[in-house]
């Protein structure tokens, strides 16, 4: 097998590329100084590399190179992934998790306001929904009021929401 390597790239990306033989269609590929898994920085593993491949990434990947690279390529962290909708078990079962029983939840609703005709509307309303709807969103209203009303965290309705998304029926 005939193996040469690129120039390197000012950021310490070259590549590889091997032929069969002589006059066999190259085949080329990147490689890299290194990249990130969960925002700690990996080096390329060059275990399994020809010689003439790992004396041309030492002689490439120099602290200085491997800081522009990392300038080039920041760490981003990938956006949380979207809340599912809950199916009426599922929810109820997350509103469990965090203390969020029947009875509790009906008492949040009974101690909603209904001074006006639009506060008792919205109380009526409120109940209808708890106890009706078949499918909740993560950003559904009753349970933002709910919850801000019982003082329960966000970050605790998430991560009981994302228990309840692996429920299957």
């Amino acid at each position: 097998m005939l193996i040469e390597t690129t120039t390197p790239s000012a950021n310490g990306t070259f590549f590889v590329i091997t032929r069969e033989e002589k006059d066999a269609p190259p085949h080329r590929r990147p490689l890299d100084p290194g990249h990130y898994e969960d925002g700690v920085w990996i080096d390329t593993d060059l275990t399994n590399e020809p010689d003439e491949v790992r004396a041309a990434a030492q002689a490439a990947w120099t602290p200085d190179v491997i800081a522009a690279y990392q300038a080039a390529f920041p760490w981003v962290e990938s956006p949380p992934k979207p809340f599912a909708d809950l199916s009426r078990p599922a929810f109820l079962f997350m509103a469990s998790k965090i203390g969020a029983s029947d009875p509790v939840v009906l008492g949040l609703i009974d101690a909603m306001p209904s001074a006006t005709p639009a506060e008792a509307d919205a109380k009526t309303l409120a109940k209808i929904v708890y106890q009706n709807q078949q499918t909740f969103k993560r950003d559904n209203a009753l349970l933002e009021s709910l919850a801000k009303a019982a003082k329960i965290p966000d970050a605790s309705i998430d991560a009981a929401w994302r228990v309840a998304e692996q429920i299957k029926w």
